[in-house]
């Protein structure tokens, strides 16, 4: 493209150029014409005055002056006809060239719009790069802290069921700030109402650290001993033991990570008195 802008300004300048010589070459010719046409005209008038002795045949003739000012009112029209012609041939070149230059101008100005998106595309895109191989960066280096599984043991008539949560970071740096609370409800199932679970707000553990494939285990008591009524309510299925809390600790960007984690005691699965629960991944929700 400037390749073709250089070659149309040469051929813009050459042609400018041409015009401007041809145009002073005319008015040269011209200009150099008219002393020898003078001068004739003037031999003429010489000619003329220089016979007095013959006023028959003087009178035949117009005088000198009036030959000299049609000779220049002649030479006066032809000189204004060439300059017009001249004229408007010139101003023809000046309007082709202008109209060649704006073409020009609105060439330059659509490429230059046709480098300019592409240049904002182009910055965008790597904007876009930049920001999705940050977020692969992060997402491969921070920590996951979650459950792995719960185990409830105790689950017979006279003792304190126990409700072992095996908590693990699962990335690749440690989890600091950790936080977790978690607690057991019971739901009767005619009148199930197991999205809404009553979270507690005091903690059970803070302020710690959990370092990368590092696990350990959270252990809720039930609350007081397990009657013999409720245990065989939960064996028969009539009653749900659901076990839920909540858990946050902060990666090695220092953002904020919080995960709620909610399990169901399966009745069927109950062996001695232990019995692994099921936890429900749909409730687990790592951000």
């Amino acid at each position: 493209m400037l390749e073709f802008y250089r070659r149309c300004g040469a051929a813009f300048l050459v042609l400018a150029f041409v015009a401007a010589a041809s145009l002073g070459a005319k008015y040269a010719n011209q200009e150099s014409d008219e002393p020898g046409a003078r001068q004739e005209c003037a031999e003429q008038n010489c000619d003329v005055t220089a016979k007095p002795l013959e006023p028959a045949i003087v009178g035949l003739f117009p005088p000198s002056n009036s030959i000299e000012a049609s000779y220049d009112s002649a030479k006066t029209a032809e000189y204004d006809l060439q300059a017009q012609r001249w004229m408007a041939w010139f101003t023809g070149v000046i309007a082709f060239l202008t109209f060649l230059g704006i073409g020009l101008i609105a060439a330059t100005l659509r490429e230059t719009g046709k480098v300019l998106t592409e240049t904002r595309n182009t910055t965008r895109a790597a904007e876009r790069n930049v920001s999705e191989v940050k977020r692969i960066g992060e997402a491969q280096l921070r920590a996951y802290v979650g459950v792995e599984q719960i185990v409830a043991e105790g689950l017979v008539v006279g003792a304190v069921p126990k409700f072992k949560v095996r908590i693990k970071n699962f990335g690749v740096s440690p989890a600091t700030h950790f936080k977790i609370a978690a607690r057991t409800t019971t739901t009767d199932e005619r009148d199930p109402d197991t999205k809404k679970f009553p979270f507690i707000d005091a903690p059970v553990n803070t302020d710690g650290v959990v370092y990368p494939q590092q696990a350990f285990d959270i252990v809720v008591d039930w609350e007081g001993q397990m009657p013999r009524e409720t245990l065989s309510e939960i064996v028969t299925g009539q009653t749900q033991v659901i076990l839920g809390g909540w858990l946050s600790y902060r990666d090695f960007t220092g953002r904020q990570r919080r995960a709620i984690f909610r399990s169901v005691l399966n009745p069927e699965r109950i062996r001695q008195g232990t019995c692994m629960l099921t936890v429900c991944r749909r409730q687990n929700r790592a951000n």
